[in-house]
């Protein structure tokens, strides 16, 4: 479906960096900043165990493929971009 949507040039990105956030605390710190979401989206509404396999998940699959990975955990929104602009060479 996606070969026929666009240029096959497109489905090979430059760079890849997954970012992880395994501090459950600031998951959920982080959520409840935004306010009452009208329709939280289905990784916000699961629970704990949930977002622990998807975190594991990302994070074997970036050891899989040699993609960089972030922990945004305690740091500040300035702080992450400075990283991946370090990362990117920007």
């Amino acid at each position: 479906l996606f070969r026929s949507a666009t240029n096959p040039r497109y489905m090979r990105p430059d760079d890849m960096l997954i970012l992880t956030l395994d501090d459950e605390t600031e998951r959920a710190k982080r959520i409840a900043s935004r306010g009452e979401l009208e329709t939280p989206d289905a990784f916000e509404s699961r629970d704990q165990e949930f977002q622990t396999r998807v975190n594991r998940a990302y994070i074997e699959l970036a050891e899989q493929y040699g993609i960089t990975t972030i922990n945004c955990g305690t740091k500040s929104r300035e702080q992450i971009q400075s990283e991946i602009r370090t990362l990117l060479g920007l």
